[in-house]
């Protein structure tokens, strides 16, 4: 190493202590590419909706940021909302979400003033008891801008139950509200302002009720509304005025046992349509209200009053033409349709099946007129767990005629369960990415400072099982290691699949490699040797953790190896000496949930030693800088580890962070010169029900010295929740990798995102791709190593050195330093170039340094090369 003096720095005189320098965090930085329209990840259900503008709008409860894993999933669902056209297509690339609220939703609704969309929704109060709701709302312009950043406050928690209706008289919007017990008990109006204002606080109560049972509904014509409920038995109607005086008093609609009455309007009458109970069935009835007088139509048979039919939660619509009813058919696991004439003409006998997608008792459908057609959205649901899956639409013209369907829970691809490597200058992160049904391997290179070298992620295999990528660097390629759940359910056939990427961005593999039983796998490598290791099932009852070592050549080297006793977890592996060591929880028996955390030495040859028990409790991890290891774990003192040396003797435990408790896996990574353990946090929820996780991080010395005391240092602390931790280093830098739900366009979904721990940030103004990186602190005494990279082979040039930025045109780029001072610097035979210097002594807080590196070039434009510029700030 060749000393750097910097001469220009010797007037200052303030002498100033050494000591940890705090943390400096860059921007957090989304990767680029992965963009397009698909269907959401996760479980969207109870869709609504509404006409108005020049088409409609729809809204569901929408869980796409929990994932289906115990390790990685939201606290709470989202309520979202996508425009469709006349034909019924969607409007938009994406959904819109609704204004962000914890707790869970349910009863979301939506009604169209003339100009604008209310959207409701009844939402868990993070402080009071599971079953206290407010209801809240926020509006949605025709153009689908979102008018409300956060949701106004309809009614509060008071024992809301039962449903909730909604309906506009064209200028404001009524919603109803059954509200049991407390007062006013019963049926509660609300009237919204087109401002959002809620005219009447507290509501003013329409009809006392003692118990309230399905769904009910309210509608607008002509001066009146008309609301049907279900007080047990029998369907009830009720009209009132704008003032939520009745009209009348409360009448049957429908006698026997029925529920779940769902109203139109044609604007002058009323069309009502509930389901009816038969000793072993369930069949849909309807009937027509005048508007003015009350007065009903006979009832209308739509679907047969037979015992063994099962024909559930109807809807009705006016096309400006025809009534049209939907609803579910159980029996025949499909959605049943039927028109109706304005002289009540039934059209549809029984009605008849639309062919779009399969429906079960969980399959909830919703309707509403189009010019010249009904805009039917549903529920899909995966028949092999009966659970819903997607929202979708379907239109059907006046001449029944039906489309196929269309996706509405429209998102970018989601990505989740990130891993990261550092690689020879760059580092690779792998994750997971959901494209409609599809689980997608996919990788994407950045370079030292967290800056995208791939535009679009790189797929490596697809498939409908595929899950938790983990990555490693071998010296001249990664291997990419992940689970494939080949059967839903326990991971008894569980196997770890693996490829090879290149440095250069290139998969080294045409198919995956079939490398060992199990799941949950890591990977790590010594001496360009890959150690993966994994969790198997043989049984229910029995986990083992395994190991198998795989070459640089992607062939598997011996046989897979037990490491370790049943009933073993969440295992992770370092390089470590001339070996490996790896880590896991252990408990006693599938059914003990006592666990501890176990570690054990493997040798180059592959055989393991005896496990050694390091502490409790649970989820553990392990880095290494080649000489010993840290272990680390979450138990109820936060996050705990030990420093492991290589003959496997371990230090004293050490206090990372304190609680609370800590959901999912923490992660570990070393940059050179200290390690950086990150973890999901909930030290800043907010009420019972408040379950998102912040991602935290801490600097741990070699020898286990906490640099961030206290709790260690914020990463990222949106109102998102943020999960799936993952870190590694070079260059004295982290990088930082997590999740997060991204609600805007061109997202609406989960998605990766970095930010690197560095002091130095990388400017702009380098012409011809040569890449400079840095490590150390600006601060007395400091020492700093620079890192040239891909400049020209064996080339004389110079390192700038400034005490400012000069910004000025140079050789096709930018002088970007001052120039306080130039050192030459001559490339080697890979055209990189490592110096390392000391700063002097007196170093005021605040003085900022430059470097750039700029070398001769007979291949470029200008004749030089110059590499980006770096910066960094004293403390």
């Amino acid at each position: 190493m060749r000393s750097l003096c910097l001469p220009v720095l010797a007037f200052f005189t303030t002498i100033l202590p050494l000591a940890a320098q705090s943390p400096v965090l860059a921007p957090a930085l989304v990767p680029p590419g992965d963009v397009g329209s698909f269907e959401a990840g996760g479980v969207q259900h109870e869709p609504y909706i509404a006409p108005g503008g020049d088409g409609a709008l729809v809204v569901w409860v929408d869980h796409r940021a929990e994932f289906h894993s115990p390790l990685q999933s939201e606290p709470a669902p989202d309520v979202f909302a996508i425009r469709l056209d006349q034909a019924g297509a969607p409007m938009d690339s994406v959904a819109l979400r609704m204004p962000f609220t914890v707790g869970d939703k349910k009863e979301v609704r939506a009604a169209w003033n003339g100009s604008t969309w209310l959207v409701t929704w009844q939402n868990q109060d993070p402080f009071g008891c599971s079953s206290c709701h407010f209801v809240l709302g926020a509006r949605v312009a025709a153009d689908g801008t979102l008018l409300d950043n956060e949701p106004f406050v309809i009614k509060d928690t008071q024992s809301t139950s039962g449903t909730s209706t909604l309906s506009s008289n064209g200028s404001d919007w009524v919603m109803t509200v059954q509200s049991i017990p407390s007062a006013p008990a019963g049926i509660v109006g609300f009237r919204i302002a087109a401002d959002g204002t809620v005219v009447n606080p507290g509501g003013t109560l329409i009809q006392n009720i003692a118990t309230a049972q399905g769904r009910g509904d309210v509608e607008y014509a002509d001066g009146v509304y008309l609301l049907a409920f279900s007080p047990g038995s029998p369907t009830s109607g009720l009209r009132f005025d704008d003032t939520f005086t009745p009209i009348g008093g409360v009448f049957t609609l429908a006698g026997g046992t029925s529920a779940r009455p769902r109203v139109a309007t044609d604007g002058t009458d009323f069309m009502v349509t509930w389901q009816n109970s038969v000793v072993s069935g369930q069949n849909i009835r309807a009937r027509r209200i005048d508007g003015a007088t009350g007065t009903m139509s006979n009832i209308i048979q739509i679907t047969p009053a037979t015992n063994g039919d099962f024909n559930w939660d109807p809807d009705v619509a006016w096309t400006g033409s025809l009534w049209t009813i939907v609803c579910t058919d159980t029996n025949d696991d499909v959605f049943r349709f039927a028109r109706i004439q304005p002289d009540l003409t039934l059209l549809d006998p029984g009605g008849v099946a639309l062919p779009i997608v399969p429906a079960t008792a969980d399959s909830r459908a919703a309707s509403a007129g189009l010019v010249g057609g009904t805009a039917i959205v549903f529920e899909t649901t995966d028949l092999s767990q009966n659970w819903p899956g997607a929202v979708e639409s379907a239109r059907v013209d006046d001449a029944g005629t039906a489309t196929s369907a269309v996706p509405l829970s429209l998102s970018s691809v989601r990505q989740g369960f990130p891993s990261i490597a550092a690689g020879d200058g760059q580092y690779l992160a792998v994750f997971t990415a959901e494209q409609d049904d599809t689980i997608v391997i996919e990788a994407q290179r950045f370079d030292a400072f967290g800056v995208a070298l791939d535009a679009e992620p790189i797929e490596l295999a697809s498939g409908n099982r595929y899950g938790e990528p983990k990555v490693a660097f071998g010296g001249d390629s990664y291997l990419v290691v992940w689970e494939d759940r080949v059967v839903l359910g326990f991971e008894t056939d569980d196997v770890v699949l693996g490829m090879r990427v290149a440095l250069d961005g290139s998969v080294l593999d045409a198919t995956p490699i079939s490398i060992m039983e199990g799941g949950k796998p890591d990977v790590a490598a010594n001496d360009g040797t890959y150690l993966v290791v994994s969790s198997d099932s043989p049984t229910s009852d029995i986990r083992l953790p395994l190991a198998q070592r795989v070459g640089s050549d992607g062939t598997l080297i011996g046989s897979t190896e037990q490491i370790g006793a049943n009933f073993a977890r969440y295992p992770r592996v370092a390089a470590l000496g001339a070996g490996w060591i790896a880590t896991w929880q252990r408990q006693p028996s599938h059914d003990n949930p006592n666990t501890s955390v176990r570690v054990a030495l493997i040798a180059a040859d592959g055989s393991a030693s005896s496990e050694v028990f390091v502490g409790g409790n649970a989820r553990p991890n392990v880095a290494s800088n080649g000489e010993s290891a840290l272990v680390i774990w979450l138990d109820s003192s936060g996050v705990t580890g030990r420093i492991v040396s290589t003959d496997g003797s371990t230090s004293s435990t050490i206090a990372i962070a304190p609680s609370p408790a800590l959901p999912g896996l923490a992660d570990i990574g070393w940059n050179g010169e200290d390690y950086l353990v990150t973890w999901a946090d909930y030290r800043d929820i907010v009420g019972f029900w408040d379950t998102r996780r912040d991602i935290f991080a801490a600097r741990v010395t070699a020898g286990g010295t906490v640099l961030d005391t206290g709790g260690g240092f914020p990463v990222a602390t949106s109102q998102e929740d943020e999960f799936g931790a993952t870190t590694a280093g070079m260059f004295g830098s982290h990088l930082l990798g997590y999740t997060a739900l991204l609600p805007d366009q061109p997202y609406a979904t989960v998605r990766l995102v970095l930010r690197l721990e560095s002091p130095w940030s990388s400017l702009d103004g380098g012409v011809g791709g040569a890449s400079l990186a840095a490590s150390g602190d600006v601060v007395s005494g400091g020492t700093i190593e620079l890192a040239l990279s891909d400049a020209p082979a064996f080339a004389t040039g110079t390192i700038v050195v400034g005490a400012s930025v000069l910004g000025a045109p140079f050789k096709g780029g930018t002088m970007v330093p001052s120039l306080d001072l130039l050192l030459p610097a001559a490339t080697d035979h890979a055209g990189a170039l490592t110096l390392a210097g000391t700063l002097p002594a007196g170093i005021p807080p605040g003085f900022t340094i430059v470097f750039q590196t700029w070398h001769a070039d007979a291949r470029a434009p200008a004749g030089f090369t110059g590499s980006n510029a770096l910066e960094s700030e004293a403390p």
